[in-house]
């Protein structure tokens, strides 16, 4: 390797440990980490979140590989060059920006907020977002949640008399007293109501909270202050 391309190499080397330190701060913020996934806090190497999202997205099925390993393996078989490694390395950056501007996303992040609470993957709501606009994204959000909450497909017209009978067929159904399940899908149905009410209302303007806005190991609602 002539002198040029190793002082290239040893800066895109620099440059990509200072993006990853970067990375990793933001990924350090537990509202972020929260917004996600539902996994615990890890003290260090959150990052690991998106080598294993895109890895899974590569086909990498994790569930059958007992390799502890298998995420390096993966991505040290694409990395066989610097050419490749910066190609790599862009692919998770793009990741990370994408997951970012999802949580600044005042709509974006209380419909995400709630499926990943409801512990849809965040991998099938980034499939949801392949090819499309936000608009269309919003849109299959939302068609993922009635999903979700009521247990069937939403109307394709959105009218009273189409939606009515299943809103009430659902909360109709729900007991208080029969198991703690049963209270967590009230506490989930309330929790969906506020964000609906948030999301509906052009004046809202919520603070993101200190913490998540769902304790997920302690499945109890934190209430969401304002500015």
């Amino acid at each position: 390797m002539s002198d040029t391309n190793s002082m290239e190499a040893e800066a895109t080397q620099l440059r990509i440990a200072g993006e990853w330190d970067l990375i990793e701060k933001e990924l350090q913020r537990d509202n972020f980490w929260y917004f996600l996934t539902n996994e615990p806090a890890v003290e260090h190497n959150r990052i690991r979140f998106l080598f294993r999202l895109l890895a899974e997205a590569d086909g990498l099925d994790l569930e059958a590989q007992p390799d502890a390993y298998a995420i390096f393996y993966h991505f040290h078989g694409r990395m066989r060059d610097d050419s490749k490694a910066d190609r790599e390395w862009l692919r998770i950056k793009e990741e990370f920006m994408r997951l970012e501007e999802w949580f600044e996303d005042r709509v974006l992040y209380h419909l995400i907020g709630y499926l990943v609470h409801q512990r849809v993957p965040i991998a099938e709501l980034r499939r949801l977002s392949q090819g499309v606009t936000k608009r269309s994204l919003d849109q299959a959000l939302r068609r993922t949640i009635f999903e979700v909450v009521i247990g069937r497909n939403m109307p394709a017209q959105l009218t009273v008399d189409a939606t009515l009978p299943l809103l009430r067929d659902c909360l109709e159904k729900l007991e208080y007293e029969t198991s703690p399940a049963a209270r967590r899908e009230i506490l989930s149905v309330l929790l969906l109501f506020n964000i609906a009410t948030l999301v509906q209302s052009p004046r809202s303007n919520i603070a993101k909270p200190s913490h998540p806005t769902i304790t997920r190991r302690a499945s109890r609602v934190v209430p969401v202050r304002g500015r």
